[in-house]
């Protein structure tokens, strides 16, 4: 299946900008991609509005998001919860939402979205 972020990747080919730009917007949603050099995607949707939302500023916002990312993943203590259903061709850890391993890393993301939040409220 052919997704926005995998039409922006290919079309990126090599290029080192990890940024792919405004996937696309609906009704009131402006879906944005990122995808790091080891090919982790992130996608963050928000909501449309009157105000220009610059480039420089959701790129921001992705290389925090990154960061925040890369740093608990990066925590050698952290023990990654895999999937229990034995398959062996899936070797990636799953984020199972709301485990307490990851409470550095949603800490980091709720910090990220309350100061984008207060950036956007002060802006309009």
């Amino acid at each position: 299946m052919t997704t926005p972020s995998n039409e922006r990747v290919a079309a990126a080919g090599k290029s080192c900008d990890c940024y792919l730009g405004l996937l696309f917007a609906m009704e009131e949603v402006a879906v944005y991609g990122y995808i790091t050099p080891l090919k982790v995607k992130i996608i963050i949707a928000l909501p449309l509005s009157d105000s220009v939302v610059k480039d420089t500023d959701i790129t921001t916002i992705f290389k925090a998001l990154h960061m925040a990312y890369y740093s608990s993943v990066s925590n050698p203590f952290l023990k990654l919860d895999c999937s229990g259903d034995g398959s062996s061709n899936e070797h990636f850890p799953l984020l199972v939402v709301g485990s307490p391993k990851w409470k550095s890393f949603k800490s980091r993301v709720d910090e990220i979205s309350r100061v984008v939040g207060n950036t956007v409220s002060s802006n309009s």
